[in-house]
């Protein structure tokens, strides 16, 4: 006999674009869902109106959110699909904090913290955590760090607005595209290196590291960007994981256990140093000259579904991905951090 574990609501949609609504519906209808738990999805749409169903295309009317209030149940974990920062941010907000639910994964100030790519990295660095050189960025003021450099906005993700340059004639056309992502603008030392994808999963008081994930980028292609992520249609919305990326994915990286030992140590002083809980994704290089782990963003994303990176990271190194989202689940619904 199966033993009864809870029920989840899976929090989906986007309250903001239709691009960010359909990303949250790709990772959404495919979740895993352990034995024990059952689950109802709870789906916002860019109009701000609410849905419910106990399948992604078997959804109710659309509802405003005061009549979904009166229906939805106590005693639920909340499991966030949101990507939009208003879905990351302060919706995590309003079910935990204020609605007085259980939510898997990060709080929303966390997240908003993570999201600022300038202040997440000044946070890990006062705790240790190696970064490449950065500083936010005037159009017509040559940077004062030397090329080449990344362009990028301060606060988007999916590589949108990221340009690798190498002289200042560059750089302002990539300063312009960036700015139009965000009123803000990051430079950083482009580092020479293996890129990794590291992930944590944190049960109990113990820190699980799977798998590492490298991307292979070719010297012509030195730098991710959207198309490397996501395949987008005519209309400019994300219909999947990209089918045309340039960069190669190594699953697991092979890493010598010395680098192995130094990334770990530095993704749970990230982890730690912004506060992520339960779980939390970090994307790094490994300098060419050095060997040195060089922390390049945090994204403390799990959708946990099979596509989703740590999903990934734990099925290839031959774990049991229900057994593991059980373990995650289960902890988050008691209040364990």
């Amino acid at each position: 006999m199966t033993m009864t574990r809870g029920h989840v609501y899976h929090l989906c949609g986007s309250p903001t674009s239709d691009f960010f609504y359909d990303l949250s519906m790709i990772y959404a209808k495919d979740v895993c869902v352990p034995d024990g738990w059952s689950c109802t999805f709870l789906v916002v749409d860019p109009k701000g109106m609410w849905r419910l169903g106990d399948k992604v295309n078997e959804l109710s009317e659309p509802q405003k959110f005061k009549e979904i209030l009166e229906v939805i149940r106590l005693g639920s974990l909340i499991v966030p699909h949101l990507f939009c920062t208003e879905g990351m941010t302060l919706y995590r907000t309003l079910f935990e904090q204020i609605l007085g639910y259980s939510l898997v994964g990060s709080k929303g100030s966390t997240m908003e913290l993570a999201a600022d790519k300038l202040r997440a990295r000044e946070i890990v660095l006062a705790e240790g955590v190696s970064i490449a050189p950065g500083v936010l960025a005037l159009r017509d003021a040559e940077p004062t760090i030397p090329f080449p450099l990344v362009v990028k906005p301060n606060k988007e993700d999916n590589s949108k607005g990221v340009t690798l340059v190498y002289n200042q004639s560059e750089y302002r056309r990539a300063y312009e595209e960036a700015k139009s992502f965000g009123e803000f603008v990051l430079v950083e030392k482009y580092v020479a290196g293996r890129e990794l994808r590291v992930g944590l999963v944190r049960v109990g008081e113990e820190y699980h590291m799977p798998p590492v994930i490298e991307y292979s980028l070719d010297p012509e292609y030195p730098i991710r960007s959207t198309k490397d992520k996501l395949d987008i249609d005519e209309v400019g919305r994300p219909t999947g994981q990209s089918s045309t990326s340039q960069s190669a994915t190594i699953c697991p990286a092979k890493i010598n256990e010395e680098t192995l030992s130094r990334v770990k140590e530095q993704a749970i002083k990230a982890h730690e140093a912004l506060g992520a809980r339960h779980y939390s994704l970090f994307d790094f290089k490994i300098e060419e000259s050095t060997g040195e782990p060089i922390f390049l963003e945090a994204g403390l994303y799990w959708s946990f579904s099979p596509v989703s990176m740590i999903s990934k990271m734990l099925i290839a190194g031959g774990e049991s991905l229900e057994k593991m989202i059980d373990k995650v689940w289960r902890e988050a619904l008691v209040g364990s951090s």
